[in-house]
């Protein structure tokens, strides 16, 4: 739009383009008359924004946190609730494992929609208690305490824990006093979650809130320790069968007792690791309650976050990296090829795609103006906009929504003036219908919100021209407007998608897979850091590169980006299956399987990273069972 605007000021040798006022080559009315709109746009939308019914976006983002709250609590509850076996039969299990997918589904919606909110945080300028920074430790948190139970659930689903929850000998020795204990865990768990999830530090006073508090996380605690402890000495027969004097002899190796005693180990590396997954839940719990007593003693204060007005810092140290040092250590083939690859990138392609297209409409605008005039092909650039997309996926799921866009808002524009005329305020009436229907689709349904906005911008360039040429009599009637705006319109949709299939055409499903191949070397570096620490830690020879926090936190930091990236392929799946067909139709269902393999896949190193953990704390597996940390991430 500011290239199109700036280029449209320029009158060039073919005399006045679009405004009446030039002198000389450059068209200072028209120019002073754009950016005259702009201010008052931004104007009536800032007051709008402020004044009528505020809405911002942290007020979403603590929305999503409370829902994120919700479900957690509910996702512990019901995996609390499976271990202590208040559900016995199968057809319950099966119940329970489905509303845990659903609510495992629900929390990775709710991450996707909480990282784009912090991006809308971060453009704001609040009088808010909480920064940015406290924004993203507590989501930080969140995610630690999600990554416990997803990790859990997808153990428990897996065929081994079913046995072992469905057989007898697990079943018969789950006492009463045992479910008490489990159920004052499972109240305590819901107490932590209690509340609205982010409050004000005035709702409340801070010494009643402070003590209560305390007293919430010193009931969670005994209570957790207190189940804990009673789970992992529910199975001390066990042991008989493991140690079983026929165990380990080659002449029986085959005999039942023996076969008995392998199935006794792996229910005990299923028990031992519930019990110290429990305890690692009661950590990060603890540790999010941490976050959120923070948040309730906040101060209000002005928030203007600088670093999202600025590029971001990886590309700040590109720069810095582009000075002599980087120079020295780089070859001109090497620079050559990064700077091949960042012009050949989905990025760059796409910019140069809109680029084009912009740059073809104002050829016509300087080669016939008066038809670039007569037929108001300014109303293209939107339209050319919208519908050139990043992907091919993208573009052709664009398409309809576009066609519709601009049919709605024109034919709605079109019963407006032929009902009112071009200057009534009945335009009025049209103008509430068409915003208050068409601003709610992007609430409800982000994905669309592309009609929406193409109904508005239609119905408002209708309208706006027909007002402006009330006086002009040769200015034509109201459906011979609508013919030309809809010619148009049925040209620039055909010339995007065509600029989008010839130029670099981009696949979605060739960026899905790019995407895909980057997540499992994201999977690969993390199950490499996992070993080498643990490599480190029964190496005593070996200096950590970093401290037991730092290399915690650089864990959590990986996984939380695996984790957003993965929620992040949702879209891409949209677009992909939006695609024409090349060979054939494209397997969605295989897809979303391998994505679910990556949930796992994460669920599963999760495990492992925990057991690290677990043993650096000096809560290592060999404590509670001998010799059980040697098979158990071998199990996981």
């Amino acid at each position: 739009m500011m290239s199109y605007t700036s280029t449209a000021s320029v009158v060039g040798v073919t005399g006045d383009t679009v405004g009446g006022g030039g002198s000389g080559f450059f068209d200072y009315s028209y120019l002073q008359s754009t950016l005259t709109a702009y201010a008052i746009g931004i104007t009536i939308s800032l007051v709008i924004n402020i004044l009528f019914f505020p809405d911002t976006a942290e007020n979403h983002l603590n929305k999503n946190l409370t829902a994120l709250f919700s479900k957690l609590c509910e996702l512990s509850s019901c995996i609390i609730t499976c271990l202590s076996n208040t559900n016995p039969s199968r057809e319950d299990y099966r119940s329970e494992l489905s509303k845990r997918t659903h609510l495992v589904a629900g929390i990775q919606t709710l991450f996707g929609a909480i990282d784009a909110e912090l991006e809308h945080v971060a453009a704001e300028i609040m009088y808010s208690h909480f920064s940015l920074a406290d924004y993203s430790r507590l989501v930080k948190s969140c995610k630690s305490v999600a990554a416990v139970l997803f990790s859990m659930n997808t153990v428990l689903d897996s065929p081994d824990s079913v046995t072992l929850l469905m057989s007898k000998d697990y079943e018969g020795n789950i006492s009463e006093d045992m479910k008490i204990v489990w159920r004052e865990f499972r109240d305590s768990v819901e107490a932590m979650f209690d509340g609205d999830g982010v409050q004000d530090a005035d709702e409340k006073s801070a010494a009643t809130n402070d003590e209560k508090v305390v007293n919430i996380v010193d009931a969670f605690k005994r209570a957790g320790y207190k189940a804990v402890s009673s789970f992992r000495n529910h199975q001390p027969h066990l042991f008989a069968r493991i140690f079983d004097n026929n165990y380990g002899n080659l002449n029986h190796s085959m005999e039942p007792s023996t076969k008995e005693a392998k199935k006794s180990w792996e229910k005990l590396l299923q028990i031992n690791y519930y019990t110290l997954a429990m305890r690692e839940f009661i950590e990060e719990l603890v540790e999010l309650q941490k976050q959120r007593e923070i948040f309730n003693k906040a101060r209000c204060r002005i928030r203007l976050h600088i670093n999202w007005y600025i590029p971001p810092a990886t590309v700040l140290n590109n720069l810095k990296l582009g000075t002599s040092f980087a120079l020295s250590r780089r070859t001109i083939r090497a620079w050559a090829v990064v700077l091949k690859n960042m012009l050949l990138s989905s990025n760059s392609i796409y910019g140069f795609k809109v680029a084009t297209a912009i740059i073809c409409l104002q050829m016509i605008m300087y080669s016939i103006p008066g038809i670039y005039k007569s037929w108001y092909m300014s109303g293209c650039v939107g339209t050319i906009v919208v519908a050139i997309t990043p992907s091919m996926g993208q573009t052709f799921f664009g398409v309809p929504l576009t066609i519709l866009g601009t049919s709605f808002g024109n034919s709605l524009a079109f019963a407006s003036v032929s009902l009112f005329g071009a200057d009534s305020y009945g335009h009025l009436v049209f103008c509430l219908i068409t915003g208050v229907l068409f601003c709610y689709i992007p609430v409800f349904s982000p994905q669309h919100s592309a009609l929406g906005l193409l109904t508005l911008l239609a119905f408002a360039n209708f309208v706006c021209i027909t007002y402006v040429k009330k006086d002009d009599t040769s200015f034509e009637t109201p459906s011979i407007h609508l013919s030309k705006v809809i010619s148009v319109t049925s040209i620039a949709l055909p010339f995007s998608v065509l600029f989008t299939l010839v130029i670099y055409p981009t696949l979605a499903r060739h960026v899905l897979r790019k995407r895909l191949s980057s997540i499992f070397d994201d999977l690969n570096m993390f199950y490499c850091k996992i070993m080498t620490s643990s490599i480190r830690e029964s190496a005593p020879s070996l200096q950590p590169l970093l401290s037991l926090n730092e290399e915690d936190s650089d864990l959590k930091t990986l996984r939380n980006k695996i984790f957003s990236n993965i929620v992040a392929l949702d879209p891409l799946m949209t677009y992909t299956s939006s695609e024409p067909r090349i060979q054939g139709r494209f397997p969605s269902e295989t897809y979303y399987e391998v994505i679910q393999i990556m949930y796992a896949l994460l669920d599963r190193l999760e495990c492992c990273s925990r057991r690290r953990i677990w043993q650096s704390r000096g809560q290592s597996c060999s404590r509670l069972y001998p010799s059980c940390c040697i098979f158990f991430p071998l199990s996981c």
